[in-house]
């Protein structure tokens, strides 16, 4: 593997950018910081007033800082992990695969934002964009592109965008290149990941394509490269379940339904039946308004379900969109995220003035009680 010396966002700029780059890297570390701290500080003054309160409970939120960073070397083991499980029910056939994808992300550290905590090796979340081209040039889009074809429907195509009469003839124009210029997307996190915090992760990958962009302009017209085309179709294989009751498709992550909007070609791929995961009720929902509240019974409700499955079917959602959408799909993602906690404030706050009183009613009873107790 290639060495890639550990560095914080953004390695590849002049000394000016750079350090304009640093400041924006804080401001995304404190944005992490914030975000994640927000949540869980409200909890834990909560958690504090209680124990104030009853003495009896304890908290068990921790604080988490979060800082973005580029794609190096030690974290090819993580990004392996992560992507082992990316065409659904052929893990183990794609473990070379899954190698050489990591391996290209590592060596791609312009364009690609990992998610860590501290001086930790894990990544806990990560998300980039590799260029599609010709299949013989890459084992991983080679074998990425087979199980493709083998596994998408050919059914009458419901989108023009791409030319082809079925979904199927689309797809095998995208895939050797003659529907134009494209890149593949890659995103994935944790289970325990906040999942608010999805948006901050893809403006900084946002930022780095569009750095990348404009580097490849400036080299070419100073003579010292070719420009080489942008993107104008975007691949991505989003992580999506079944409900084993219902049928029902859900993704997992909710910035992928933004995505999958704007998709010109859809299709799914299901995978084995497996457990259920511990958030798959908030992911059910598919909204960040559920995800960003943590509430898994209001997920069930929004998902129209009466409690968790106890098992899921492993699902890709694999679709097709045009670059251009990802900027409105990014916006889009911070506005749900901040919706989201406006319309988990109030209930919030209804739901604290109402415990008040019941609680000391509650005290005041035990201490009438003891009172009574104590005249006797």
């Amino acid at each position: 593997m290639a060495d890639a010396e550990p560095s914080q966002k953004r390695i590849k700029r002049t000394e000016e950018e750079a350090s304009e780059s640093d400041e924006g890297s804080d401001t995304e570390e404190d944005e992490l910081t914030l975000v994640a701290g927000a949540r869980r500080g409200k909890h834990e003054e909560e958690d504090e007033e209680d124990e104030d309160e009853d003495g009896d409970e304890d908290g068990d939120i921790v604080n988490v800082d979060f800082g973005l960073f580029d794609p190096q070397e030690i974290d090819f083991l993580s990004l392996k992990r992560f992507l082992k499980g990316l065409l659904p029910g052929n893990d183990d056939k794609f473990a070379v695969g899954a190698s050489a994808l990591s391996e290209a992300i590592i060596q791609q550290p312009q364009v690609g934002t990992m998610v860590k905590v501290g001086d930790d090796v894990d990544v806990w979340a990560f998300a980039t964009m590799l260029p599609w081209g010709p299949l013989d040039e890459s084992p991983y889009r080679k074998e990425i592109a087979r199980f493709l074809l083998a596994k998408c429907p050919d059914l009458a195509a419901t989108s023009s965008d791409i030319e082809g009469k079925t979904v199927k003839a689309q797809l095998e124009r995208f895939l050797d290149g003659s529907a134009g210029p494209a890149s593949i997307l890659l995103s994935e996190r944790m289970v325990n990941f906040p999942p608010e915090l999805a948006p901050a992760i893809f403006e900084s990958l946002l930022e780095d394509v569009n750095w990348a962009r404009d580097q490849r302009r400036a080299a070419a017209q100073s003579g010292s490269t070719p420009a080489g085309a942008d993107p104008q179709w975007v691949l991505c294989l989003a992580p999506c379940y079944v409900d084993d009751r219902t049928e029902q498709v859900h993704h997992l992550h909710f910035e992928d339904e933004l995505l999958h909007a704007s998709a010109v070609l859809s299709f799914d791929v299901r995978g084995p039946t497996a457990e259920a995961p511990a958030a798959s009720a908030a992911a059910a929902a598919g909204s960040a308004a559920a995800a960003s509240s943590g509430d898994a019974e209001d997920s069930d409700e929004d998902a129209g379900m009466s409690s968790t499955p106890n098992s899921v079917q492993q699902l890709r959602r694999v679709f097709v969109f045009p670059a251009e959408a990802l900027r409105a799909a990014v916006t889009g993602m911070a506005s749900m995220v901040v919706s989201a906690r406006e319309m988990e404030a109030p209930a919030k706050e209804a739901a604290k003035g109402a415990a008040a009183p019941a609680k000391a009613a509650g005290k005041g009873g035990k201490r009438a009680q003891k009172r009574r107790a104590g005249s006797k």
